[in-house]
């Protein structure tokens, strides 16, 4: 199995592949005969997932890729260090989390994490929107969607 990290610029309808880089894991990385074996170039070594996508938003960044923010699943959203690598960059950025993922609402005071379950859980009714998000194969789908920013 290959993984690889991806960056892709979407708009409304469509999305475009902007840079893609194979993620080898540490093992396979600090392993040269099985590099040679499967023809990996010498230059590559051991990046975490995270530290791929934010080479690879520079790399955007430096080809002039125009965008209004980054947006991310879970896996990415619920990392600390992809979140301060966004925050460094001062890139906007809207992300996925768990469902146990801790947040806060400030960081001005001390206030006390919570999941993101229970902030979810507390919001209004009213709050909440339904979005046309995708358009599917028979039609667009819809769900509903809050934003919270923590």
């Amino acid at each position: 199995m290959q993984v690889t990290v991806n960056c892709t610029y979407a708009e409304r309808t469509l999305a475009w592949p902007i840079a893609t880089r194979l993620y080898l894991p540490d093992e396979w990385a600090s392993d040269p005969v099985r590099c040679q074996r499967a023809h990996i170039p010498e230059a590559v070594r051991f990046q975490t997932k995270v530290e791929i996508a934010l080479d690879l938003l520079d790399q955007a960044n430096a080809w002039g890729v125009r965008h209004r923010c980054v947006v991310s699943d879970a896996d990415y959203g619920d990392n600390p260090r992809f979140l301060d690598g966004l925050e460094a960059r001062q890139e906007p950025y809207v992300v996925a989390v768990r469902a146990d993922f801790q947040v806060v609402f400030s960081r001005n005071t001390r206030p006390s994490p919570q999941r993101a379950e229970a902030v979810i859980a507390a919001q209004a009714a009213r709050q909440w929107q339904a979005l046309y998000w995708k358009e599917g194969s028979r039609a667009c789908l819809k769900a509903r969607f809050i934003a919270i920013r923590c």
